[in-house]
């Protein structure tokens, strides 16, 4: 727009220099020749102001077409944004949605936990009196949870999404492990089940299922929406004695090794001394 403006200009300029010399030719021509020169003059003048007719012309369509064009932009930014704002409100609506479906799925997983933890006491005892007490089925997994957490983390923002995907990522895990114990444990020979190796593998089924139920539990508060994104969590000698006595591992008599070396194991040294000192300090 600011070209066309300048353009006008030009020729305005152009046409008055023309229009003040076809003037002072006119009054100091002689008057022999002013009659050629008037005619000339006349001429000149009549197809300048055409030219000037036609830039103003051009002008006014230019800028007509410009407004047009910038009327037309912000419409369709207009637009845009309304239709942002609704795509925005719409996944609220959705991301509420299967939050609020996320509590009973955290509660189905939590149940998945305790029937598997009890299917590693099963294992732990018949390890520790060397003979098997009948074949042990494996929880049902809770699959129907997972599918619908993977749907809360396309909705989530980055913080909480990442956190539940860590969720599903250590219930495979856990499952994989435990899973892959009981198929053992039903289908060895009595001696072949035996030994360290299987403690191990107990142990590291252990220490999965307890991982998960602290970052589980630690997910509920987002899923019921008394916070607005998920915060991570460090195991802590609270959580885990929580995770135990909710899993029902705190009284088991014969899970108390195996207990201590998950525990040594998932918690610092440094940070159980520092536990200790504050609960003898508020002792």
């Amino acid at each position: 727009m600011r070209a066309t403006d300048d353009l006008l200009v030009w020729g305005l300029l152009i046409g008055g220099i023309f229009f003040g010399f076809s003037v002072a030719m006119t009054l100091f021509t002689p008057d022999a020749n002013l009659s050629n020169w008037i005619d000339f003059a006349g001429s000149a003048l009549g197809a300048m102001a055409t030219v000037i007719a036609a830039f103003a012309v051009m002008h006014i369509q230019i800028r007509r077409q410009i407004s047009a064009d910038t009327q037309k932009v912000e419409i369709e930014a207009h637009r845009e944004a309304n239709r942002l704002a609704s795509e925005l409100q719409r996944r609220e609506q959705e991301l509420s949605a299967a939050r609020a479906v996320f509590v009973s799925d955290l509660s189905r997983l939590m149940e998945y936990l305790r029937a598997s933890s009890r299917v590693i006491v099963a294992m732990t005892k018949s390890l520790a009196a060397d003979g098997k007490k009948g074949a042990l089925v494996m929880p049902a997994y809770p699959l129907d949870a997972l599918l619908r957490c993977e749907r809360l983390v396309t909705l989530a923002n980055t913080p909480s999404a990442e956190l539940v995907a860590e969720v599903m990522t250590l219930l495979q895990l856990q499952a994989a492990r435990v899973s892959s114990e009981v198929e053992r444990y039903n289908g060895d020979d009595l001696g072949g089940w035996r030994g360290q190796q299987r403690l191990d593998h107990l142990e590291s089924g252990l220490m999965s299922t307890i991982e998960l139920y602290v970052k589980s539990a630690n997910l509920f508060e987002y899923a019921r929406r008394e916070v607005r994104e998920a915060l991570p969590i460090a195991l802590t000698e609270e959580n885990f004695g929580n995770a135990l006595s909710n899993l029902g591992l705190m009284l088991v008599f014969d899970m108390q090794d195996l207990v201590k070396s998950v525990k040594d194991k998932m918690l610092p040294k440094k940070l159980q001394s520092s536990d200790d000192e504050v609960k003898h300090a508020t002792a």
